[in-house]
C-alpha cells in the first residue's frame, strides 16, 4: 500500500509538469499566430538536427542551454523538444530556464510527436563542398 504522503506528492507532480509542457499543434498555433512569440530550441545533437526539425527551431545543445543563458530572449516563450517522449531532458530545461526568470516550455512528445501530426519539418542543406 502507498502512503498518502508519497500519493499527494506525486498527484501535485502532474500539474506543475502539465504547467510546462505545449503539445505539437498548440505550439503550431502559436507559431501560425505570431511567430516572433515563440523561440524554439531543439536540444538535440547537430546531425540529428540537422536531418530534420521544427521550422525556425535553433539547434542549442543541452550541454550548452545554460552557457548561452545570456542570449535567450526573455522577452519571448522559449519552448524546447528533443527526440521523443522518452527524452525528460527537455522538461528539465524548461524548468531550469523557467528558475532563471524566462517562460519556459517543452514540447511534450518531441520531435516524433511534431512529426506524427504531420506538421512541417525543415531539413538542414549540407554544407558546402571545400574549396581546393
Amino acid at each position: 500500500m502507498v502512503s498518502t504522503q508519497v500519493s499527494a506528492t506525486g498527484a501535485a507532480h502532474f500539474p506543475l509538469q502539465a504547467a510546462y509542457e505545449v503539445a505539437p499543434r498548440d505550439l503550431m498555433a502559436d507559431l501560425e499566430r505570431d511567430p516572433c512569440s515563440v523561440f524554439v530550441v531543439d536540444i538535440q545533437d547537430p546531425e540529428i538536427f540537422e536531418a530534420a526539425h521544427i521550422p525556425g527551431a535553433r539547434n542549442i545543445h543541452l550541454e550548452d542551454l545554460c552557457t548561452v543563458c545570456a542570449e535567450l530572449p526573455k522577452d519571448r516563450a522559449i519552448v524546447i523538444y528533443c527526440g521523443d517522449v522518452s527524452c525528460g531532458l527537455p522538461l528539465w530545461a524548461a524548468l531550469e530556464l523557467a528558475q532563471d526568470g524566462f517562460t519556459a516550455k517543452y514540447l511534450h512528445g518531441g520531435l516524433a510527436a511534431w512529426a506524427k501530426e504531420d506538421l512541417p519539418v525543415e531539413i538542414s542543406p549540407p554544407p558546402p563542398p571545400p574549396e581546393y
